[in-house]
């Protein structure tokens, strides 16, 4: 087989260096003793690895990361972690470099050059293979960019072979700061944006800890992507890439110029047929590159050049060029639609945003011919679709509207982490499958990863096929604010060059960001900024988040050499909130700053479920009298920090002081439920007239957090991820904080009309005090005022508002469900209090399973009853495994922490990726004020 690839992630053993005393050319070698050695699951860390071979406690946990030595020995002495290094000499086990190894069978048949890939490395490495050195570190180097290291002549087809590689850690390993004290101030923020670590092109603030993650000791230096081994012929094809044009405002014909590298490997010149096949993905099975598998190699797909130069139909195109190669040269090679007009697709199926279109894909093939034969082949997967932008003004400043074909998308969304360890369970598809699924159920379609620009394929690829677009922030948050971080600034360009090579051909990578939360510097941007044009030219680009460039321009002139990409008009600078705020703050930011047309920045906290508090919090309360009860130092190494201080000051304050670590959580659901929803209800209120985005600070944890996410690292949905789910629906009928307003908001190009709009105000005693129904017609992508309460009698502290929208028809199109106090926003202390005093509701209902696709699982289908005369507040429905007691998760509900007035009914409907049957199941009801209770299954 001429071209191909194998797979080399899995088993490899790993030990630290000062334990091996054989040189390298005999640890590379087969059969080389390995005994003593570490297993390690490529892709891996060192630190991973060592978790869970269970040589380290899983500092994910409790406080086990002060279990564990720390990469700086000034914070090593300080906190007396040295004694647990696992060395004999009690030596810093993260100094020093360590061998990952593996033995492997090469393919009999694997062409006439062969590759070593590494995705990614952190930070340096020594390449070995059969005793000859295929790379050294002062090449490999940057954990940012992909390495292939030639290993024609030294592997060994058809036999076995032994791979080694010594991992060097970061040079400058940073120094942590601890966060073990309740409201105190966050990891890396008395020392980090200037910390060391930011001297190398490594992942440094969310290795070294920062207010979002902790301190990682070994600083993930390891293989933390795949290894794979590559073959060709003596021409290899390198990084293809489809650049797609529309003529917009038409969407047709989609011009498509097809590039890529083409490297001769041949110590003599080649001469050759470049032959590319477009055609869309769900026909392109036949076409999937060979790849060996432990049957042996599959197929070559077959040729097709029975097709001819040049080639199309509706969905199918193939064109060829020639192309001469002169000994050892590489060469780029382009092939344009007015070169070949076949290019020009008449009828493209366009790729959309998740809730504006299908997410159609191509597949381009690309393969080297020479006398015939197939010298490489490689396949990529794109999209077609035409990403720009708008810069609405108001008042001098700013707002981007981020449009894709042509189509102005309002992206609500926020920041997404990767695991603290870059534990590859933790990225797998599986994992992130369920992750974007949240997302696109609560309507969100857009996301950051700020901490990690080189996202493994497999997460791109999925945002890809899910309509979740990504801004790919280059490089993490202030780190390009010194001329020193880096030192290299030739890695750094480097690394931006691979990092866009990679993102290029995945439709949802619609922006770039050069850094988010800091200013660029003029070398750092312009090497950046020429890479990414370069290489590919069909993103939105922004300079940094950080900044007020309006503002800032009316002060002085911006630099010459950052004037093409601004305005931004999207922005990370203050005002924002990482803490806690009454629901009127929003709207007052919304209606009165203009950073606010498009914030990327701002959250809040919730806490998890004390079942999954429980599972990374062992000591969970502190003192009952305590005014920081149930918090501790496990809290507060767990998120509890400065930032988290207002939420829990505004829990005990506008609540009432907790009893007990349920009443504390329930009491934080409200807390984050009506935060949470004012946010994106806020940006609601001026659809487009001021706003057209909003990214949440955050969306996950990238460990067990209290902080800043809306489902937790279990996948536990929290409150107030319904919150948000009800606030960005497509079509949302909500109540503002600030002027009783009722709104309804339609974020669909559908217009409703002839609707009812019913609201209806109880007071605590469930007596309705004042109901109003009327009709209405509602814009299509906009916001409509439709009503608003009366001045309103005093109600003794706290009332309820009930909001119902319904078609003309009377079919039920959205509900919503706020309670209010009399007391204004200033003077809150104890306005919700009230709510502690209210009678508890015992609901009723049954469940049974429902299949509707024999492809996928039977969902769960729940109908709940309020037969009592209490308002159920916030109430939770769960499907448990009745055997374990333990809820299932991920699960998809149609809707969840929910409210019903007495008498009302409510279906509910989960969906679990793989359901037990219907005897194993168990579902559970509990709430605010809502009896914990299980329901009856329907026969």
């Amino acid at each position: 087989m001429t071209s191909g690839t194998v797979s080399l992630c899995g088993h490899w053993q790993l030990q630290h260096s000062a334990l091996v005393s054989a040189p390298e050319m005999t640890v590379s070698q087969p059969g080389f003793s390995t005994d003593g050695w570490h297993a390690a699951d490529v892709p891996t860390t060192v630190l991973n690895a060592l978790v869970h071979a269970g040589v380290y406690p899983d500092p994910r946990y409790g406080l086990n990361n002060y279990q564990i030595p720390d990469a700086s020995d000034e914070f090593n002495q300080k906190h007396d972690l040295a004694k647990f290094s696992h060395l004999p000499d009690k030596r810093n086990p993260w100094r020093d470099p360590w061998w990952y190894r593996l033995e492997f069978d090469a393919p009999a048949d694997c062409g006439t050059r062969q590759r070593l890939v590494f995705q990614a490395i952190n930070y340096r490495a020594d390449v070995w293979l059969n005793g000859s050195l295929l790379g050294g570190r002062q090449r490999v180097v940057g954990a940012f960019r992909r390495f292939a290291l030639d290993a024609t002549g030294i592997l060994r087809t058809g036999r076995r072979n032994a791979l080694a590689v010594r991992v060097w850690p970061p040079e400058h390993c940073g120094v942590p700061q601890a966060q073990l004290v309740p409201f105190q101030t966050p990891r890396a923020h008395l020392t980090g944006v200037d910390n060391d670590i930011m001297k190398d092109v490594c992942i440094n603030l969310a290795a070294v800890g920062y207010d979002c993650a902790p301190t990682v000791r070994d600083r993930l230096m390891g293989l933390w992507q795949e290894v794979r081994l590559d073959w060709s012929g003596p021409v290899r094809i390198v990084d293809p890439f489809v650049r797609t044009k529309l003529p917009l405002p038409e969407l047709a014909p989609a011009a498509l110029t097809v590039s890529t590298e083409l490297v001769n490997e041949f110590l003599v010149p080649v001469r050759g047929i470049l032959r590319v096949t477009v055609m869309p993905q769900s026909e392109s099975d036949a076409l999937s590159e060979p790849r060996v598998s432990a049957s042996g190699p599959s197929e070559a797909a077959p040729s097709q050049s029975r097709l001819g130069p040049s080639h199309a139909t509706a969905e199918y195109v193939t064109v060829e060029k020639a192309v001469n190669l002169t000994s050892g040269e590489s060469t780029h090679v382009e092939m344009t639609p007015a070169e070949y007009p076949a290019l020009n697709l008449a009828n493209p199926r366009l790729w959309w945003p998740a809730g504006h279109g299908a997410q159609e894909l191509y597949q381009l093939q690309t393969e080297f011919l020479i006398d015939g034969a197939c010298s490489d082949r490689r396949t990529v997967t794109f999209g077609i679709r035409e990403v720009t932008k708008v810069l609405h003004t108001a008042d001098g400043s700013h707002g981007l509207r981020l449009h894709v074909n042509g189509r102005r998308i309002f992206c609500r969304g926020g920041y997404l982490q990767a695991d603290t360890l870059l534990d590859w369970a933790m990225l797998a598809p599986e994992r992130w499958t369920a992750e974007f699924q949240y997302l696109a159920r609560a309507n969100l379609n857009t996301v950051s990863f700020e901490d990690l620009p080189n996202l493994p394929d497999s997460i791109m690829d999925l945002a890809d096929r899910m309509g979740i677009m990504i801004w790919n922030c280059f490089f993490q948050c202030h780190w390009l604010n010194r001329d020193d971080h880096p030192l290299d600034h030739d890695l750094l360009e480097a690394s931006a060059q691979d990092i866009a090579r990679r993102c290029r051909n995945h439709p949802s990578v619609v922006v770039y960001m050069c850094m988010n939360e800091g200013a660029t510097r003029e070398s750092q941007y312009r090497r950046w900024r020429r890479q990414v044009q370069a290489l590919d030219g069909t993103r939105v680009l922004i300079p940094s988040g950080y900044g007020d460039y309006d503002a800032a321009a009316r002060c002085y002139q911006w630099p010459h050499w950052i004037q093409p990409d601004t305005p931004v008009g999207a922005n990370d600078c203050t005002p924002k909130s990482y803490g806690w705020q009454d629901p009127t703050w929003f709207y007052r930011m919304v209606r009165d700053d203009r950073t606010w047309m498009f914030k990327i920045e701002s959250g809040s906290a919730s806490v998890p479920a004390p079942e999954s508090l429980r599972r990374f919090i062992p000591d969970l309360t502190s003192d009952l009298a305590s005014l920081e009860f149930p918090l501790n130092r496990q809290w507060a190494n767990h998120g509890a920090n400065s930032y988290y201080k207002p939420f829990h000051e505004a829990l005990c304050r506008r609540h009432g002081l907790p009893v007990s670590l349920d009443d504390y959580w329930w009491k934080a659901n409200l807390v984050s439920f009506e935060e949470h929803r004012a946010m994106f209800e806020a940006v609601n209120h001026r659809l487009w007239e001021l706003t057209s985005g909003f990214l949440e600070w955050k969306l996950n944890g990238c460990w067990p957090t209290i902080q800043w996410q809306i489902y937790d690292y279990f996948l536990r949905p929290t409150a107030s991820y319904y919150a948000i789910r009800k606030a960005c629906a497509p079509i949302v009928v909500q109540l503002s904080p600030v002027d009783n307003t009722v709104s309804v908001v339609i974020t669909s190009r559908c217009e409703l009309r002839r609707a009812r709009l019913t609201v209806q105000v109880f007071d605590a005693g469930m007596k309705r005090r004042w109901k109003k129904t009327v009709h209405c017609t509602a814009a299509a992508d906009a916001c409509t005022d439709v009503c608003a309460l009366p001045q309103l009698p005093a109600m003794a502290g706290v009332f309820f508002v009930r909001l119902d929208l319904a078609d003309a028809a009377g079919t039920a199109l959205a509900d919503n469900f706020y309670w209010r106090s009399d007391q204004r926003a200033e003077h809150d202390r104890n306005c919700y209090e009230p709510l502690n005093r209210i009678p508890r509701a015992k609901l009723e209902g049954t469940w049974r399973q429902v299949s509707d696709d024999a492809d996928r699982p039977p969902k769960t289908e729940v109908i709940l009853r309020n037969p009592s005369r209490a308002i159920a507040v916030l109430t939770r429905v769960r499907v448990l495994d009745a055997t374990a007691g333990e809820e299932l998760l991920p699960v998809f509900w149609t809707d969840n922490y929910v409210s019903l007035l007495p008498g009302e009914s409510k279906e509910m409907v989960a969906e679990l990726p793989t359901a037990p049957s219907a005897e194993r199941l168990q579902v559970a009801v509990d709430g605010w004020n809502v009896t914990a209770t299980t329901l009856d299954r329907q026969d």
